[in-house]
């Protein structure tokens, strides 16, 4: 309607919920909350996993991703040994990307490596591969996770931050105007 009368389409928008504020912050909130609530119920309820030992050369496939070990490097640097696998991801057949997992051992604690996770975003989409165990650099032992509708749980949270924020940004407030009473007009007739 605000087009039809000569505004620009962003503009009129702008005053539209510059005017309204609270009720288009609360809007942004729960459509916010809505995407947050898919997100989690996709990703807890559609949720793949696969593990597999793999020696060079070999592919595991899982939620539409074949991962193929390509290699693995042991490095020892300041006290501390870290395993890295390398993989290949395909997805629908076609090369992905490379992507690459591990573990840190510290002498000090022995039991409680520190996993390096790899977390890739596809789409709306999160792939977890992480190592679980290795036999030097030859084989490996590998978990992988596909999790749906993971980017939506930040969506989500950035809408309902976004929402908040419009409902309680302080609005401007008026210039008090300060009214004199007026001398009352009294007509005296003699």
């Amino acid at each position: 309607v605000r087009h039809g009368h000569g505004e620009d389409y962003l503009g009129a928008l702008a005053r539209l919920v510059g005017r309204h504020r609270q009720r288009y912050g609360g809007y942004l909130v729960h459509l916010g909350l809505v995407a947050l609530a898919i997100g989690v119920i996709g990703s807890q309820f559609f949720q793949l996993k696969a593990g597999a030992q793999l020696s060079r050369g070999q592919s595991i496939a899982v939620g539409g991703y074949a991962l193929t070990f390509e290699r693995a490097t042991d490095t020892f640097a300041n006290n501390i040994e870290t395993v890295t696998a390398v993989f290949r991801v395909s997805s629908g057949g076609h090369f992905a990307r490379e992507i690459t997992t591990g573990r840190s051992l510290y002498p000090a604690f022995q039991n409680q490596p520190t996993s390096h996770i790899s977390i890739t975003t596809d789409g709306l989409r999160d792939l977890y591969v992480f190592l679980a165990d290795w036999n030097g650099t030859s084989s490996v032992t590998i978990n992988v996770f596909v999790n749906p509708l993971v980017p939506l749980v930040w969506l989500g949270g950035l809408l309902m931050l976004v929402g908040g924020i419009a409902c309680w940004w302080p609005g401007r407030r008026r210039a008090a105007v300060l009214i004199e009473p007026r001398p009352a007009h009294v007509e005296v007739t003699v």
